[in-house]
């Protein structure tokens, strides 16, 4: 579960969970809430009071030989970036110990990316581009086999 752990705890993820698919969320408490997936995945968030924003994100931790052990993430020096506050400071502490400090220099989030660009279509020219080609739904089968691009759509794939 190491890798799959790791994406299912990604920051913004976790705070989509009740709008993810597959996912459950569970307040455990009046400032915790437990998130679970259909892998088996789990995850506690716990909030601060006061800010409401994620402090601490506990989870177990599989290694490589031996039971898991407890992990847990605690979020710290919020910013505001893109109207979403991000923690500039990740302590991650494992097996009751400090195991490093995450330090977040710069974020970046949809810099540049307008719906416009989001809906624009890439446009190349042959050579760089080579089209495939098929018909939905399809005619009526022709006397001698079809010759490429007989059956209608098309997809084009650029070399970029």
């Amino acid at each position: 579960m190491g890798r799959a752990g790791d994406l299912f705890r990604v920051y913004y993820r976790l705070l989509l969970s009740d709008r993810l698919e597959g996912r459950t969320v569970n307040a455990t408490d009046e400032s915790s809430v437990q998130i679970t997936d259909t892998t088996g995945q789990v995850t506690g968030v716990e909030f601060d009071p006061q800010t409401h924003l994620p402090k601490r994100v506990s989870y177990d931790t599989q290694q490589a030989a031996g039971p898991p052990i407890y992990s847990e993430d605690v979020y710290e020096d919020f910013r505001d970036i893109g109207g979403i506050k991000v923690p500039f400071k990740i302590t991650i502490n494992q097996g009751g110990g400090k195991f490093s400090d995450v330090v977040v220099k710069d974020y970046k989030i949809n810099t540049g990316l307008s719906p416009l660009a989001l809906a624009r279509r890439p446009q190349c020219k042959a050579p760089d581009c080579y089209v495939f080609r098929w018909r939905s739904p399809p005619a009526p089968p022709p006397p001698k086999p079809p010759t490429s691009a007989a059956n209608g759509w098309s997809m084009r794939l650029c070399k970029r």
